[in-house]
């Protein structure tokens, strides 16, 4: 039996806003793992580094500086390339792959969320085609879903360094690459016959959590957080109708369906940057998961009312509940990082919505100050994004064992303290993009065992890949009494 593999340092969905402990990265030690691991907190890779025999590559130390992930000079931008074919192979120009290597380092040993990586890519390469930009996006992406099938395929090991990942999986999937090195010796991996944890590239300690969370769904689960997710539209029904954006895309070449679990949403048919769309631009849509979109709409606030929203971030969910108040009432968003409100007052005014407060928590004494003074109440709260990992599959590698506890009891102090901002006779919805029962039933059960002044009306759970949709979890609790 192996030993416990240890993930890298968390960085939960939306949990580093109420929580500023780090944890440190681990190395593993399986009988998967190379004999003397790196700290991937402090080692990276060169691009350009040579290939040594694959024994070598199973237990050696990356070494050298990689990119610098904020720097605007880090990388320079890249002459125009175009992604052809060989043979029958595609080709994958050097400038991509130039790209590619150091920026799975960054995400794999640096800990960087992979998106704000791609951005940055792409804006250091701004002469790149439309081609080269979505054909680097799902090269990178594919690479991160499926790290360790692709590494212990390539050599028996959950430890192949982002050089061996990156080659490796061109070659597996017919990309030509110009000097590329040589790579026989690779590929003698069996993963059909590997752990369920390694096929579907979780952590070791990750797949314990969800056996213990799913006992009849847990391929079904890995599975659906394996498919790539669609793109989803959230049409602002302040200055439009469903129908009507729908007619204004087509008009400027953007197909999409509408989605029927969903009255607000219409989803994309082929991916694309989006946000270059004038409709975008005059606010009349904005991206949102399906299922995420079901979430202001089971709060059942009214037009007048005074909504707030309590762990707001960016304010996604913000902005669909100032809609569904018709642009009337007040809707306050409360976040602890004030950047993020800044965001959200931008998008407030892009979607040309005047109900929107933004407020700093600074600390207990802001909750304190709002009690008993909203009618509805929004507790979107920090959750491990299990439900959302095929969105954001580089964060299912950053869980330690001892986060998992943090982040309930973190989800449970705010449950506790901050309900206490609603009216008697008002409504609070729990929500979270989680999948596990920890996170989701059970908190909700605790928490109306030490509050009797409380009454459970629905809940809602949305397992990943249901009508497409990401995973999530929302209960809707009435306060009937102040005690």
């Amino acid at each position: 039996m192996s030993k416990k593999v240890k993930s890298s340092s968390p960085n939960s969905s939306r949990s580093s806003r109420y929580s500023g402990s780090k944890s440190a990265s681990s190395s593993r030690s399986t009988k998967y793992s190379s004999s003397k691991p790196s700290n991937p907190a402090r080692s990276s890779e060169r691009s350009g580094s040579k290939f040594a025999s694959t024994s070598r590559y199973a237990e050696s130390k990356p070494s050298g500086p990689s990119r610098d992930f904020g720097s605007k000079s880090s990388a320079r931008p890249s002459g125009a390339t175009k992604t052809t074919n060989v043979g029958s192979a595609k080709k994958f120009h050097r400038p991509l792959l130039k790209e590619l290597i150091p920026s799975l380092v960054l995400v794999f040993e640096e800990k960087k969320p992979a998106s704000k990586v791609l951005d940055n890519v792409f804006r250091h390469n701004l002469r790149w085609g439309s081609r080269d930009r979505k054909v680097f996006a799902e090269v990178f992406y594919e690479i991160i879903r499926k790290r360790y099938a692709l590494s212990y395929e390539a050599q028996e090991n959950i430890n192949a360094s982002s050089d061996i990942l990156a080659h490796y999986y061109l070659k597996k999937n017919d990309y030509h690459v110009l000097e590329a090195p040589d790579l026989r010796g690779l590929g003698r991996g069996d993963v059909k016959r590997a752990p369920l944890w390694i096929r579907y590239s979780y952590s070791e300690r990750f797949h314990e959590v969800c056996q213990s969370q799913m006992t009849t769904q847990l391929k079904e689960y890995y599975q659906a957080s394996e498919e790539v997710a669609p793109v989803f539209l959230r049409a602002n029904t302040h200055l439009t109708s469903v129908q009507e954006l729908k007619r204004t895309l087509e008009e400027e070449g953007i197909a999409t369906d509408k989605v029927p679990a969903s009255t607000s949403a219409l989803r994309l048919r082929e991916r694309q940057n989006i946000f270059k769309s004038p409709a975008f631009k005059k606010g009349l849509f904005e991206v949102q998961d399906g299922g995420s979109q079901l979430i202001a709409p089971f709060l059942q606030a009214e037009p007048g009312q005074r909504v707030i929203d309590a762990c707001a971030g960016s304010g996604g969910k913000t902005l669909h509940l100032a809609t569904l108040l018709g642009n009337t009432g007040k809707v306050l968003a409360l976040d602890i990082y004030e950047w993020k409100l800044g965001e959200l007052k931008k998008r407030a005014k892009r979607n040309s919505l005047q109900n929107i407060e933004t407020r700093l928590i600074e600390g207990q004494k802001t909750i304190k100050r709002l009690a008993d003074s909203a009618d509805r109440l929004l507790l979107d709260v920090p959750c491990t994004g299990s439900g959302v990992f095929r969105r954001n599959p580089d964060s299912k590698y950053r869980w330690e064992a001892e986060d998992f506890e943090r982040i309930y009891n973190l989800q449970k102090e705010i449950l506790n303290s901050y309900s206490k901002m609603l009216k008697v006779g008002g409504k609070m919805v729990y929500s979270t993009c989680s999948v596990f029962h920890s996170e989701n039933q059970k908190q909700v059960e605790a928490f109306l065992a030490e509050n009797p002044g409380w009454e459970l009306e629905e809940t809602r759970s949305i397992f990943v890949g249901e009508n497409d949709f990401d995973g999530f979890f929302m209960a809707r609790l009435k306060r009937v009494a102040a005690h």
